[in-house]
């Protein structure tokens, strides 16, 4: 990493494990089966359904994001694998790696019975589950409340190898986010969704238009106080639309981005941009609005926020 701070993984980048385990409030053998990214879903969730009652709790929706999956457990079978041979590999292997696994344990632990989803595409995944889950309470689809975000755990020596972390601008961090969606009136204050769409990134003038486009259609009534951005920092597309709000909304738009703040946290990036942006809404006053603005490798992700 080109900074005079070298990142340490157990130091900067991870959740204790402690942390982690109190958190995911499992029994340790079941706490041994899982991926650190199927445990810090539990971890973020289990607060938000805490005040909801049992019936609440149990019709609840889930939508996780993320980008990788589970490489925290998956690499080291990996490894038991060519040193010892398939017969040492963990029979958990096959439930702890794939990308629904956080949403498979988690429903199953918690005992969610409604409608569970799993979004993996690119960096936007986070805010793409919160996307999907807002439009199917919106469309009447399925319950009355959702539970939506993404979880990352990527800190192993072999993504940290694949994806050149000493040459990336942003240190990979492990991340979990998760919004509590809720059909029918905001109680006063609380943020609400105006409006969400995602499409695919084809070039910076492609972003702009469709960006200008969301901003003209949706983002008129309510001032638009900020924009929560995550974004990886080597991007040209997030100079171009970061100079089109400027140039459209005033000089005096603040601007917040989370994988500069925080690190690059991948398909749970998003999400993290979302949360923030629903504290953001809390201290300024009402009618103001805030704008998630999220850039993967293939995909933009806009989400209107407004109290």
């Amino acid at each position: 990493m080109r900074s005079h701070h070298r990142f340490d993984p157990e130091r900067d980048r991870l959740v204790s494990e402690q942390d982690l385990a109190a958190g995911a409030n499992l029994p340790p053998r079941e706490f041994r089966k899982m991926d650190r990214f199927s445990l810090l879903t539990l971890s973020a969730v289990q607060p938000l359904l805490a005040p909801l009652s049992a019936e609440e709790r149990t019709a609840c929706g889930l939508f996780v994001g993320n980008m990788l999956a589970g490489w925290t457990f998956t690499e080291p079978q990996i490894r038991t694998l060519h040193t010892q041979g398939a017969g040492a590999v963990s029979p958990y292997l096959a439930t702890a790696w794939f990308p629904a696994a956080a949403q498979g344990h988690t429903t199953i632990a918690l005992g969610m019975q409604g409608i569970a989803k799993t979004v993996t595409t690119d960096r936007c995944s986070g805010g793409q589950a919160i996307g999907m889950a807002y439009h199917r309470l919106r469309h009447g689809a399925s319950g009355s409340l959702m539970l939506a975000g993404g979880a990352e755990a990527p800190v192993t020596p072999l993504v940290l190898a694949a994806l050149g972390d000493d040459e990336r601008p942003a240190p990979l961090v492990e991340a979990s986010a998760f919004l509590l969606l809720r059909k029918g009136a905001a109680p006063v204050g609380a943020p609400v969704i105006g409006a969400h769409a995602s499409f695919r990134l084809t070039t910076a003038v492609n972003a702009e238009a469709r960006l200008r486009g969301f901003l003209d259609r949706h983002v008129r009534d309510r001032p638009l106080e900020a924009v929560v951005c995550d974004a990886p920092p080597w991007s040209g597309t997030e100079r171009v639309l970061h100079g089109l709000l400027r140039r459209t909304r005033g000089e005096g738009l603040r601007l917040f981005d989370v994988c500069r703040t925080v690190g690059d946290a991948l398909g749970a990036g998003s999400a993290l941009a979302a949360a923030l942006a629903c504290e953001l809404l809390q201290s300024l006053s009402p009618g103001r609005s805030v704008l998630v603005l999220s850039l993967g490798h293939q995909c933009v992700d806009l989400l209107w926020l407004y109290t």
